[in-house]
């Protein structure tokens, strides 16, 4: 699968995972939303309700969507004003539940990086294991939004696409990313790889492979070679970037590996191929936003 697909099917997957939500949330209470009978009226016809109930995107379903899109995002990279840790579970005094935005650039700015390159930090992307359940889908035409399912699978932030099979594969050993800004178009990735693989498979044998290529960079190997990276930010796993944005790499080239706080820090330059799509633009309803910034009341 190219990246480009995997891009592609965690934009579909995103939307049928909230459709799939709303399905179950109404679904146990189908026969009393229908009133005992089958027949719609003209009048709610285009009902939130009865999209929901018969899985159709309608008006009202699609603003709920973007709606339920845009409080996830609002909500990511907030925390509750203070600082309430040590307080312990004894704690009685009054709790203000005023919200504050995170200051990422000061995160940033805290982040620890090796000497060698004095390139200023963009982001960091925590390559964890994560379950999507959102791209791992198998669809045909248009989407059912009734009959569609999705499927949990452990998969890493970090996505690498290669034409080949490699001796190891780099993402797989890899903690984080850091992306280091050389200049608009082009990026330094830092790929961050523990001394210690533990339990890891293979990972003493990919760790002396590394030793052998840090001393020599031009040593043949295939491990450091791929034709395009990227990912999906979420503030779970991504710093320093808005959530559900696309960011990818390509004219991917080894430039050095060092050592660093327990760490390999294998590095490469690489030009900018995605910085910053948004992948919930074409769910806009540029109606319900035109609402929001007019205050105008609910009802």
């Amino acid at each position: 699968m190219t990246l480009k697909d995997w891009f592609k099917k965690q934009i579909v997957g995103l939307a049928m995972a909230t459709s799939n939500v709303s399905n179950n949330l109404t679904s146990q209470r189908g026969e009393e939303l229908t009133n005992g009978t089958n027949k719609v009226t003209e009048k709610d016809a285009d009902s939130l309700m009865n999209g929901l109930r018969k899985g159709q995107m309608n008006k009202e379903v699609e603003s709920l969507r973007w709606r339920t899109y845009k409080v996830l995002r609002a909500a990511k990279g907030k925390r509750l004003a203070g600082d309430f840790r040590g307080l312990g579970e004894d704690f009685e005094g009054d709790i203000s539940t005023d919200m504050e935005t995170i200051d990422y650039t000061k995160v940033l700015a805290g982040v620890q990086l090796d000497k060698a390159d004095n390139y200023p930090l963009e982001m960091v992307a925590t390559n964890k294991n994560i379950i999507l359940g959102l791209g791992d889908t198998d669809f045909i035409g248009d989407m059912d939004l009734t009959t569609h399912n999705t499927y949990d699978k452990m998969e890493r932030t970090i996505q690498v696409e290669r034409n080949f099979i490699p001796k190891f594969y780099l993402e797989n050993f890899t903690n984080k990313v850091n992306i280091r800004r050389i200049t608009d178009e082009k990026k330094l990735l830092e790929f961050y790889v523990s001394k210690y693989p533990g339990e890891q498979t293979h990972g003493h044998l990919f760790i002396t492979e590394l030793k052998k290529c840090k001393d020599d960079i031009t040593k043949p190997t295939n491990i450091f070679t791929f034709d395009e990276c990227g990912f999906i930010t979420d503030s779970d796993n991504v710093l320093g970037s808005e959530d559900f944005m696309i960011y990818s790499y390509n004219n991917i080239k080894l430039d050095k590996i060092v050592e660093f706080a327990g760490n390999f820090v294998v590095k490469f330059t690489a030009d900018v191929l995605i910085d910053g799509q948004d992948m919930l633009s074409e769910y806009v309803v540029a109606e319900l936003d035109k609402k929001y910034e007019e205050k105008a009341p609910r009802y």
